[in-house]
């Protein structure tokens, strides 16, 4: 039995590996914070490439956080995998943790579905507020998306209107994080329920991506 190329489908094992990166949580993140054999969870209020400030609530009987000076790391996951970098403690005030990163974060990613650079167009209906944008990469589980000057909030949940091929899907996302840059602002959406068709003609463009992606030298 033989396989068309142009149609099979990349495997659905879970995909893993480690990089080191520049990645920051957004707003609205809620991350873990480990230090001394403790651990507490936090809401990120304030990210910039410099500054990190967050709400943190410690549990009884947990260690005091690192004094001013002092160092922990922070961990939060978005569709992209588990996040972490390590931060030194720039004070505590209020309430409210300031911390600075300190090298390099490192992502772990671990994915249901095979994610490529596949450019399509894309409308996200928020209430009765409509985003056009087009997708940056794409797989079956979500999509990272660029929206111009936009603004939607972790966690909100959406409906997106995705043109794959000829055919157009309205498919259920969670927003899971929003990301401003020098062009505006990117998203990263989590799909829901999607048609089974949608989702074997995102398998034949995500392949199609991987291997010109392969024959470029850019796979990763």
């Amino acid at each position: 039995m033989t396989t068309d190329p142009a149609t099979s489908a990349p495997p659905h094992d879970a995909v893993e590996d480690a990089v080191e990166d520049d990645r920051r949580p957004a707003r609205g993140d809620v991350a873990t914070l480990q230090w001394a054999f403790s651990r507490a969870q936090a809401r990120v209020l304030r990210a910039s490439e410099d500054v990190l400030v967050l709400a943190a609530v410690l549990p009884r009987g947990s260690r005091p956080l690192p004094p001013k000076g002092g160092r922990l790391q922070l961990r939060w996951s978005d569709v992209d995998g588990l996040h972490e970098r390590h931060c030194v403690v720039l004070g505590l005030s209020s309430g409210l943790l300031h911390l600075a990163p300190d090298g390099p974060s490192v992502t772990h990613q671990r994915r249901r579905f095979f994610r490529a650079p596949v450019t399509v167009d894309l409308t996200i209906h928020d209430g009765q507020r409509t985003v056009h944008g087009e997708t940056i990469d794409l797989s079956e589980g979500g999509t990272r998306a660029s929206i111009g000057h936009e603004t939607l909030l972790p966690s909100t949940h959406v409906t997106t209107t995705i043109t794959v091929g000829t055919t157009r899907y309205r498919v259920p996302c969670r927003v899971v994080r929003h990301t401003p840059n020098h062009t505006g602002a990117e998203v990263g959406l989590e799909f829901g329920p999607i048609p089974a068709s949608a989702a074997t003609m995102i398998r034949k463009h995500v392949f199609t991506a991987q291997v010109r992606a392969r024959s470029n030298g850019q796979h990763r």
